[in-house]
């Protein structure tokens, strides 16, 4: 299904980044040719995902991109267009990851392989395969949030630009936090029954550039837990309060609040010795 978005709402700083791909994008195209041509950005963000990428979030960014660049290049004979490209009936990142790709595909094949398009997209909206169709398409191709190293990469997906990082970028990000507070020794905790990859994704990402020798005097422990299951939290905390006093919890707000109040009820920790970092 190709979807059309109307009357959504988003945050303000979304609206400037993805204004700023619109002009980043079309300043390039504009600056090879004077002609009026007809450019189009493929969306393969997902709709009906409890993430702040999905597009009631970024929808409008778009929108308001694609105003600012039409009043922008108004004399130049612009004819700008956006397309949406998204399943209603997804409400997971896999559905969404995978539904992407074969819409993006048809839609590209069908309609747009010989037009001067990009495409934008985001984590949970096929990211792990679309910069490489872009690649092969070569066009442009933007994140609107963060994703793994793979997905931009110079030599394996040259035509992929990044507006919100990597991973790695985000983990990196954390170690100089640590580093700052002289925190050496961390204990993740992350939130398994998470709807996004974010907290998975960073998991990963932290015990990996601690093994880089800049990072051989941290010393990082990693525990899962599921919210809904009392035993799993209990565990989890219990081991981490174990090893380290500065613990940083991958989960949204409200899980956090759960799995602190459930440490303190059972005597697992006394919250003013601990440092939480979320």
């Amino acid at each position: 299904m190709f979807g059309v978005l109307r009357d959504v709402t988003v945050f303000f700083a979304c609206s400037k980044t993805i204004s700023r791909i619109f002009n980043v994008f079309f300043s390039f195209a504009f600056s090879s040719s004077v002609a009026a041509f007809d450019l189009e950005l493929i969306s393969t963000i997902p709709y009906n995902i409890s993430l702040g990428v999905a597009l009631p979030w970024t929808g409008a960014g778009l929108d308001l991109g694609q105003e600012s660049v039409r009043r922008r290049y108004a004399s130049s004979g612009l004819n700008l267009t956006v397309t949406f490209l998204y399943r209603p009936e997804d409400r997971s990142c896999d559905d969404a990851n995978a539904n992407a790709m074969l819409l993006l595909t048809e839609y590209y094949n069908r309609r747009a392989a010989n037009r001067c398009v990009a495409i934008i997209s985001s984590a949970c909206g096929g990211h792990a395969l679309t910069p490489y169709l872009a690649r092969e398409w070569n066009v442009l191709l933007f994140t609107n949030s963060l994703v793994t190293n793979a997905a931009i990469n110079p030599q394996s997906t040259p035509t992929a630009i990044g507006m919100a990082g990597t991973y790695d970028g985000f983990a990196l990000a954390l170690f100089k936090l640590f580093r700052y507070f002289g925190w050496f020794h961390v204990t993740l905790l992350q939130d398994s029954s998470a709807a996004t990859e974010f907290y998975w994704e960073t998991f990963k990402a932290v015990p990996s550039l601690a093994a880089r020798s800049e990072y051989s005097n941290f010393t990082i422990d990693g525990f899962r837990f599921n919210i809904s299951e009392l035993q799993t939290v209990k565990d989890a905390v219990s081991m981490a309060a174990q090893r380290s006093r500065i613990f940083v919890i991958l989960a949204n707000t409200a899980v956090v609040i759960r799995l602190l109040r459930t440490a303190k009820e059972n005597g697992i920790i006394v919250p003013r010795d601990y440092v939480s970092p979320m």
